[in-house]
């Protein structure tokens, strides 16, 4: 008992060093949102799976394990554990000394029981962790099995990041990455959230592909900022709680901004299609840890012509 206690021990250690946002929303991703292709919801909420008791002085809770100096005991029962009808029952509690904080460790617990039991049937979204979902996997403690992360974790997007740089040198890639950018400073008047990048003020028709789209190409994840910090034309401030701002550069000189183009497509990128729902999300990959949250299906478009 002991050894398994240690093991999920360096299990959660693992996991809260990859962690991202809280984990609550990750085991209901996991239980209550769960895809129907895999089965669908386990539980309607999660919330509705936990009960809390404020732990008094001297009573028998007091005397639990981790309960010391502890003011709320969360426990968590969730009746299935990776399809709506398997029977296999999960219960965790945590300790701490706000129900908040209780409720978070009964839920981490939650996720490291299972992945310790089948890794590669729990949901884990991407926006969740610091590293690939596969990624996750391949490192969890304790297995010696490589175990694949479900189908649904694969985002679209990043099956297209840097295709086109693969094909590239890098000096076209970087011609084409700052071409797009003084395309969208020009037409954003001097700055812009590449999140949402105004379709009509680029002049662009709906069927062109989108700046994100070509940025996502041109780009691996997480390449935009580094870029952005890179060029002598551009910088970048904060914007909002998370997001940024691209800006020129302090004393750079827009050449001919008044005269500026739309940069000539790639050669993938010249057949004209429209962007499916997924690729929405590209720039949240592109621009990395200073990304805002996925925005609404019409945040990049912006105004429509």
């Amino acid at each position: 008992m002991a050894q398994r206690h240690g093991r999920v021990g360096a299990v959660e250690e693992y996991l809260a060093k990859h962690h991202l946002g809280t984990w609550h929303t990750t085991l209901n991703n996991h239980a209550s949102t769960r895809p129907k292709m895999y089965g669908g919801p386990l539980v309607p909420a999660v919330s509705r799976c936990k009960t809390f008791e404020h732990i008094a002085p001297g009573s028998a809770s007091a005397a639990a394990p981790g309960s010391a100096s502890a003011k709320w005991r969360c426990s968590l029962d969730l009746p299935n554990s990776f399809t709506p009808t398997d029977g296999r029952r999960l219960q965790t509690e945590g300790y701490a000394t706000t129900k908040d904080e209780a409720s978070e460790l009964a839920c981490r617990r939650a996720v490291a029981l299972l992945l310790m039991m089948e890794p590669s049937q729990v949901v884990l979204r991407p926006a969740h962790w610091r590293i690939s979902p596969s990624a996750l996997l391949e490192g969890l403690p304790g297995t010696h099995t490589v175990h694949q992360a479900l189908p649904v974790h694969v985002a679209p997007r990043s099956l297209q990041a840097g295709v086109e740089a693969g094909r590239l040198t890098a000096a076209e890639v970087n011609d084409r990455v700052a071409a797009l950018l003084r395309w969208c400073l020009t037409a954003h008047g001097g700055s812009f959230d590449p999140s949402r990048i105004s379709r009509a003020a680029l002049g662009q028709q709906l069927g062109e592909e989108a700046v994100y789209s070509q940025l996502n190409k041109l780009l691996l994840p997480g390449g935009l900022r580094p870029f952005v910090e890179s060029h002598p034309e551009f910088s970048w401030t904060t914007h909002g709680q998370k997001g940024m701002l691209i800006t020129w550069a302090l004393g750079a000189e827009p050449a001919a901004a008044s005269s500026l183009e739309q940069p000539a497509p790639s050669s993938a990128s010249a057949v004209a299609s429209a962007p499916d729902a997924s690729a929405l999300l590209a720039l949240q990959d592109v621009i990395g840890p200073v990304a805002l949250a996925a925005p609404a299906a019409d945040a990049f478009s912006g105004e429509q012509p």
